[in-house]
């Protein structure tokens, strides 16, 4: 007789034998199927969450760039503009990371990512703050000065987050995650 345990350490099934197994017991044929598909959908969920990150976190500083290039040119609107594009690669940042978070057994790790996360979240603003106030004085030295401040804060709080979630992540993830986007590439080309 098999009897099914939650394990807490990391969230999954495990059978332990009680007594006698008997191969042809429904229910431990159930338990089996049960176990394998639990199984093979947290490795398709690692594999999701991989893919999310493998995304999310490539060219991170464009969307910056990007609005410090319309502010630097004074053009309010499109600083305006850029400024959701900025705030939805944001909020996508400190999605992911937290979905990382949701597939990882390091708490320690998990703690330093949720700690860089909310960084992410409240310098967000103040980036854009910043955009806003050097697209109305573009000449101003201290606008000027200002912006790079936070230019600087901003890819320092990126990196900080990215070396988190990759201490987080498993790199046999990665790397299944990878082999399937060079395949789909070469796919493309052939």
């Amino acid at each position: 007789m098999r009897k099914l345990h939650w394990n807490l350490s990391c969230g999954d099934f495990k059978l332990c034998e009680t007594g006698r197994k008997e191969k042809g017991d429904p229910l431990n044929i159930a338990i089996d199927k049960m176990t394998k598909k639990t199984r093979d959908l947290r490795r398709q969920l690692r594999k999701a969450v991989m893919d999310h990150i493998s995304d999310s976190f490539l060219e991170t500083n464009v969307p910056l760039l990007v609005l410090i290039e319309a502010a630097k040119s004074g053009n309010e609107k499109e600083v305006k503009e850029y400024a959701q594009v900025f705030r939805e690669h944001a909020n996508k940042l400190v999605e992911v990371a937290n979905l990382a978070c949701s597939i990882s057994n390091n708490e320690e790790g998990v703690k330093l990512v949720r700690m860089a996360a909310t960084q992410i979240d409240s310098l967000c603003p103040q980036v854009i703050n910043a955009a806003l106030t050097l697209a109305a004085r573009p000449q101003s030295k201290v606008a000027q000065d200002n912006m790079d401040v936070f230019k600087d804060q901003w890819e320092k709080q990126v990196r900080v987050l990215t070396e988190a979630v990759d201490d987080i992540t498993s790199v046999d993830d990665f790397l299944s995650v990878s082999e399937n986007h060079i395949l789909e590439d070469v796919n493309k080309c052939v």
